[in-house]
């Protein structure tokens, strides 16, 4: 029985197009996840890394061109398709098909969990009981998140309204329940919480920014006539800011979340 959010199952589907618009990561935040790693001399250690969530690999490559060579590092994902890319991208990384409710791996195998742009999908008891059944004693869940500034920018704020009439009951970055989760639970213990000053890069021509809001998953499951409806709206709102000759840059920043196995 699968625990994948239905509108994630949907909505991400289509691989390629999820990994030609959607953000990189700063090399500020990716320095400091690595700078905030665990490293222990623990028998029975099989990963230092735990990636849940690897998607298309975007954190997965970007933090591998900063590792040494000697971590040793698990790229996971519910989607196949997903995985398949991130593996044309990291032919060399460790891979696995996996929920985070259902994790291959033996008891206190894995000193750190990384969660890119994901733990909002499975931020429940249940995923973090079984996050931690796999950590060392005193391992770490490290949160990064690329955050679009919707209050920023009066389009950006256009497009947020947008947004919101599409996500129904589908989990949110934005509204919250990722950190009560965190912050309520007994399995974990906060340690750090920090945005970057740094921001990943996001632009392009109007065309490219749709396809970027069309990999979001509460839009990227949409068909038919409800799907070109959605594009409209977003070209609307496009079409009142910018020209066709004007390259848009979406206002992003940079989330760093850290607790340990209590």
């Amino acid at each position: 029985m699968s625990d994948v959010h239905p509108t994630a199952r949907d909505g991400f589907q289509h691989g390629s197009h999820y990994d030609l618009h959607r953000p990189s990561y700063t090399d500020e935040i990716v320095k400091y996840t690595i700078s905030r790693l665990l490293h222990t001399n623990n028998e029975g250690v099989k990963f230092t890394v735990l990636e849940l969530g690897a998607g298309t690999g975007h954190f997965t490559r970007k933090i591998l061109q900063h590792l040494p060579h000697e971590v040793t590092y698990l790229a996971t994902d519910p989607s196949v398709g997903f995985l398949s890319v991130l593996r044309e991208h990291s032919p060399n990384v460790t891979t696995a098909v996996c929920q985070a409710t259902r994790i291959p791996l033996p008891d206190s195998s894995v000193e750190n969990i990384l969660c890119a742009q994901c733990f909002h999908w499975f931020a429940t008891e249940a995923a973090l009981q079984e996050m931690t059944r796999v950590l060392v004693p005193g391992g770490r869940i490290m949160l990064i998140y690329n955050n679009k500034l919707y209050t920023r920018v009066q389009w950006m704020t256009q497009i947020g309204a947008i947004f919101d009439a599409y996500y129904d009951d589908s989990p949110r970055k934005t509204n919250g329940k990722w950190q009560e989760t965190m912050e309520s639970s007994p399995l974990v213990r906060f340690l750090e919480h920090k945005f970057m000053d740094d921001f990943p890069e996001m632009k392009g021509d109007k065309n490219f920014i749709v396809d970027h809001f069309t990999s979001i998953s509460v839009i990227a499951k949409l068909t038919g006539t409800e799907f070109e409806g959605a594009v409209k709206k977003f070209h609307r709102v496009l079409d009142e800011h910018f020209s066709d000759e004007d390259e848009v840059v979406m206002p992003y920043d940079s989330e760093f979340y850290c607790v340990e196995k209590c």
